[in-house]
C-alpha cells in the first residue's frame, strides 16, 4: 500500500501481510519518480499484481498519475482535491491507458465532481460512496482501508 497523504506525512505501521510504502513527497520530486519507486519495489518483492494507493487531498492527482503508469490493481481517494486542469488530464490520461485501477472515491457525498467527470471516461471503475470518519487515527482508517481492498481483491 502506497499512502500519499496530504496531512499524515509519517505514517509508519505494519499491518498483517501489507507492505506500507510511505514516500516523502517534496517540490523537487516528480511523479515520474513515484512511479519508477513504486515498480521497482513491486518487481523486487514480486508484488507487480498488488499495488494499490491510499491518497488524500492534494496528492489525489499525483495518486492518480502515478497508479495508472505504474499499473495499480486500486486507489482509495479522500478528501479529493483537484483543479479542472487536472481533471482534464486525468481523463485524457484514464482515456490513453489500456488497463485502469478500481477508484474508490470516498468523500462527505456520494457523487463527487471527480466522479462525475471520471465516469464518463472510457472504461474507468469507479466505486463511490460516502465515507464517515469513524475512526481514532489515520492508521486505523488505512488499516480498514485495506481490510477492504483485501476483501474485494479475494471475491
Amino acid at each position: 500500500m502506497v499512502i500519499l497523504d496530504e496531512y499524515e506525512r509519517a505514517l509508519h505501521f505494519e499491518h498483517k501481510m501489507w507492505n506500507v510504502l510511505t514516500p516523502n513527497l517534496d517540490q523537487k520530486s516528480s511523479t515520474a519518480d513515484l512511479v519508477e519507486l513504486i515498480t521497482h519495489i513491486a518487481n523486487e518483492d514480486e508484488l507487480e499484481e498488488h499495488i494499490y494507493i491510499y491518497a488524500t487531498g492534494s496528492l489525489v492527482y499525483e495518486a492518480i498519475e502515478a497508479g495508472v503508469k505504474s499499473f495499480a490493481n486500486a486507489l482509495f481517494l479522500e478528501d479529493v482535491k483537484l483543479n479542472e486542469d487536472e481533471l482534464l488530464k486525468i481523463t485524457r490520461l484514464f482515456d490513453k491507458a489500456k488497463t485502469t485501477p478500481i477508484l474508490y472515491i470516498c468523500g462527505k457525498t456520494a457523487t463527487t465532481e471527480l466522479v462525475r467527470k471520471i465516469a464518463t471516461a472510457s472504461y474507468v471503475r469507479v466505486r463511490s460512496f460516502a465515507c464517515e470518519a469513524l475512526f481514532d487515527s489515520k492508521e486505523q482508517r488505512i488499516k480498514e482501508v485495506m481490510d477492504m481492498l483485501a476483501k474485494e481483491s479475494s471475491a
